[in-house]
């Protein structure tokens, strides 16, 4: 991809203040609203919404823990997700998607700029990136509070949900809370998460009224 491409993607986010910066680092989490351009954010939500009808079976349960201890557990965590790849990207473009394979490579470039701006801003030495999309259907049981890195593996280093819900009310149920914060953080359109993997347990309320849409991107120091 060429520089003048790589500009057009660009989907435009709110660049991170030196403030939001030391929150992260010393309250361990970031909660920053209306985080992409508003119409990317409508664009973006639109697209996987029509990929999810389209292709229903490209979303399957998703798993807990990693690599051989990989495994379902539906009262754990009962939400059906895919991973935001190449090779998402290439089936879109493949069976005509071409607005949806749009919208995804325009958010991963965002991340690639996201990393690079933590990088510059807090020497994390952050060399990848994972992005996974979830839905969680009404009357769901969530997933239990959980970190998304055990400490001391150096593995995923910032978590980051992306969450794309208009018009979400409180009384929707299906928060992210943070049990050793005693807070909960409702899902609401274009707010943008951050916390630091190995330190923030987090889990999402059951029981949400209706479906609830979220991207989870996790910086790694691994390549």
């Amino acid at each position: 991809m060429n520089g003048n491409q790589e500009q057009n993607l660009c989907a435009d986010f709110k660049t991170l203040s030196d403030e939001q910066l030391d929150l992260l680092s010393q309250q361990q989490f970031l909660v920053i609203d209306q985080f992409f351009e508003t119409n990317f954010a409508k664009t973006f939500s639109q697209d996987l919404r029509s990929l999810f009808e389209k292709y229903p079976t490209w979303f399957r349960h998703a798993g807990i823990s990693r690599n051989q201890d990989l495994h379902l557990n539906l009262n754990v965590r009962d939400d059906r997700m895919t991973w935001l790849d190449q090779d998402l990207i290439q089936k879109c473009k493949e069976n005509g998607l071409i607005n949806e394979a749009l919208s995804l490579e325009r958010f991963d470039l965002a991340m690639l700029q996201l990393q690079e701006t933590l990088n510059q801003q807090l020497w994390l030495g952050l060399k990848s990136y994972e992005i996974q999309i979830a839905v969680y259907q009404p009357l769901s049981n969530g997933y239990q509070a959980h970190l998304d890195s055990f400490k001391g593996k150096r593995n995923r280093m910032i978590s980051c949900v992306w969450y794309l819900n208009e018009n979400w009310k409180d009384n929707e149920g299906g928060a992210l809370f943070l049990p050793e914060y005693q807070m909960e953080i409702w899902p609401e359109f274009n707010r943008f998460v951050m916390f630091q993997s190995e330190e923030v347990l987090h889990g999402v309320r059951a029981n949400m009224m209706r479906e609830r849409w979220a991207v989870a991107v996790w910086f790694r120091v691994l390549a």
